[in-house]
């Protein structure tokens, strides 16, 4: 086992690399840990050594101990030490000769930090030479121990010459990791630090720069630079060093704070979404939504505590997790007293619910969304006739309207006659929008079926074509095109073709199936300019007869983006 070696540096004793017998050295990785496993022992022996300094008498003084050193232990030195360790001679190179007076001994200290080891474990004298007495043994060790703890104490607080040096690996490492954020390694190609005598690695006598060192540290810099992203508001650091990384964390972030608020929902494959007729194979995402339930469970639960002021919004929001903004105006929606077409039924619904019916005011309000709001192709967004959003407002009001309806053309086996064929019933069907009928004026222009290389025939002219096939009355009347209900004389007249009806109303009409089959009805409903331009009202093209209900209902949206082949960047 090697011999403890125990060296006097300013003021503190360090036992180098013995632990229980065991040598022990730290390794670069250790070397944070260890630092700061020193650091306490050093606060816990300056702490212990202040104690005791409480508990003891004031240290000797050095003329004190110059006057013992004189008359009692330098006789000593050279009855039993200086014949090896003179100047001359020099035995262990170790000259005890030179210490004439105090005045040299403190020249020295370092030497006497060994004599009191050799002494104590009675190494010295050599076994064949004159041995002194155990009362002159004693002297020798008393006297040296009260010299270094009156040295020691002279000497505290003064760290003495601190030799400049560079960073440790360790200490590099832990240095960029603190300013860049990010757990970057940039030592990793660094040779191991070598450690000075009293075994640390952070010491200038035991670092070394060579030219080889510096050209790693010019290395390390370039890629730390290269993990710097420049941001609107400065630099941040990235572990990542490519831009679409960059990117994708950016993005993760960004998720990360929606996520807290959100809840995933896959929005299908092209026109299975419902509420738009894309691609077939174009997958529109995962979409972060609101979870509108957990909102409007907060405000049932909460409604009483809300309304009698023993709670607030935030202190909800903050229980419940939930955004405060979002909270605070759904809040204020659903009591707001000012009249809303489409809000009042979901205001009125939300009155009359208690905790458990927060599903029927879900369904009363999911409906609304998918109408008011649609989600277009990520790839199609900015590109010519495509979305702007993503996900974007539809405007529920409009003055025009196109409304069709599709039929399949026969298969080629089927027979020519069939009568089994049932007619087909379509509905038109007029709503006043919940606030009332005045001025609910529409005009379907030219409604008609439509077939590709064939002429278009008129709904007005349906029953005259058909004639008395049974089944009828074929389409409509005749004579209720081209006239207003209410007003008499229009300048300009209405097209004779064109079909004016005031809402609320359903206009029902039946179709041979000979007569559709491969063919679209397509109509145009436009609110009359002259007499319905201060009116509301909404319109639909349903299957089968159809009845009238009153106030406003759901229309759900239908967006159909222009079809990409090919894409290149003059495209865009």
């Amino acid at each position: 086992m090697e011999r403890p070696s125990y060296e006097l540096a300013r003021g503190f004793v360090y036992h180098r690399g013995i632990v229980s017998g065991v040598k022990w050295w730290p390794t670069v990785s250790q070397n944070h840990a260890f630092s700061r496993l020193v650091s306490l022992l050093m606060l816990f022996s300056m702490w212990t050594t202040a104690a005791a300094a409480r508990e003891k008498s004031d240290p000797e003084s050095f003329e004190t101990l110059g006057k013992s050193y004189q008359a009692r232990v330098r006789p000593l030195l050279g009855q039993f030490c200086t014949g090896c360790h003179s100047t001359k001679k020099k035995a262990g190179e170790l000259d005890l000769e030179r210490f004439g007076k105090l005045s040299d001994v403190r020249r020295g200290t370092k030497a006497w930090l060994g004599v009191v080891e050799m002494l104590e474990k009675r190494e010295m004298p050599p076994k064949k030479s004159k041995q002194p007495s155990d009362t002159q043994r004693k002297v020798l060790v008393d006297w040296a121990r009260r010299y270094l703890h009156a040295e020691a104490l002279a000497q505290a607080g003064d760290p003495g010459p601190v030799v400049l040096r560079r960073l440790s690996n360790a200490e590099y490492t832990f240095s960029v990791r603190d300013l860049t954020g990010v757990p970057l390694d940039p030592a990793r190609e660094f040779p191991g630090d070598n450690a000075a005598g009293e075994g640390f690695t952070n010491t200038g006598a035991g670092q070394a720069m060579s030219p080889a060192l510096l050209r790693k540290y010019l290395d390390a810099g370039k890629q730390i630079a290269g993990h710097a992203v420049l941001v609107p508001d400065g630099i941040r650091f990235s572990i990542k060093n490519s831009r679409r990384d960059w990117t994708d964390e950016k993005l993760a972030e960004i998720r990360t704070f929606y996520r807290r608020y959100t809840r995933s929902n896959d929005l299908g494959v092209g026109d299975k979404v419902g509420n738009i007729n894309v691609h077939s194979n174009t997958r529109l995402g995962i979409a972060g939504q609101l979870p509108i339930e957990k909102y409007l469970l907060a405000t049932l639960e909460e409604r009483t505590r809300l309304r009698t002021g023993k709670t607030t919004i935030a202190a909800v929001a903050k229980q419940r997790q939930l955004s405060r903004p979002y909270l605070q105006r759904l809040w204020k929606s659903l009591n707001l007293k000012q009249s809303s077409l489409i809000l009042d039924r979901v205001r009125a619904r939300w009155r009359a619910a208690k905790p458990v019916d927060v599903k029927g005011v879900v369904a009363e309000v999911e409906p609304w969304q998918q109408a008011l709001w649609v989600f277009g192709p990520v790839g199609l967004v900015g590109r010519t006739d495509g979305p702007k959003l993503w996900m974007s407002g539809v405007d529920p009001v409009l003055t025009s309207q196109e409304l069709r309806r599709a039929f399949t053309a026969p298969k080629a086996d089927a027979k020519a006659n069939d009568k089994s064929k049932k007619p087909v019933v379509l509905s038109l069907v007029i709503g006043d929008a919940g606030d009332g009928r005045d001025g609910d004026f529409v005009v379907f222009q030219k409604a008609r079926l439509i077939k590709k290389g064939q002429p278009d025939v008129l709904l007005r002219d349906v029953r005259k074509l058909v004639g008395d096939v049974a089944g009828g009355p074929w389409g409509l009347d005749p004579a209720r095109f081209g006239k207003h209900p209410v007003a008499k004389e229009l300048d300009p007249p209405l097209a004779a073709e064109s079909l004016c009806v005031q809402a609320p109303a359903v206009i029902t009409f039946l179709l041979p199936a000979a007569l559709v089959e491969g063919r679209e009805f397509v109509t145009t409903a436009v609110v009359e300019p002259r007499t319905g331009e201060n009116g509301s009202l909404q319109v639909g093209l349903v299957d089968g007869k159809h009845e009238m209900a009153a106030g406003l209902r759901v229309t759900k949206v239908t967006t159909k983006f222009s079809q990409v082949t090919h894409l290149f960047s003059h495209d865009r």
